[in-house]
């Protein structure tokens, strides 16, 4: 499921019962694995791997070549590896 108004740019890879919210944007060569929840207003850079069964909270950032493996809560700005 993909809310309305969501951005999805080139190359960016989504799995298998993962829900976006409204109003995100996703950069390129993304991959976020299956059944996680992205929630409203998430900005995602590019070249970013978000692990699966992880929940993105509303308005949360994660900055770009960076590799998720943890919830990230709302409003949150997360980078970096684990």
């Amino acid at each position: 499921v993909i809310g309305r108004g969501t951005k999805i740019d080139n190359q960016v890879q989504v799995g298998h019962n993962v829900t976006i919210g409204s109003g995100c944007l996703i950069c390129a060569q993304t991959g976020i694995a299956g059944s996680c929840s992205l929630g409203d207003r998430v900005l995602i850079g590019g070249q970013v791997g978000i692990a699966q069964h992880l929940t993105i909270g509303n308005s949360a950032r994660i900055a770009a070549k960076s590799g998720v493996v943890r919830h990230v809560p709302e409003n949150a700005s997360v980078g970096g590896y684990p």
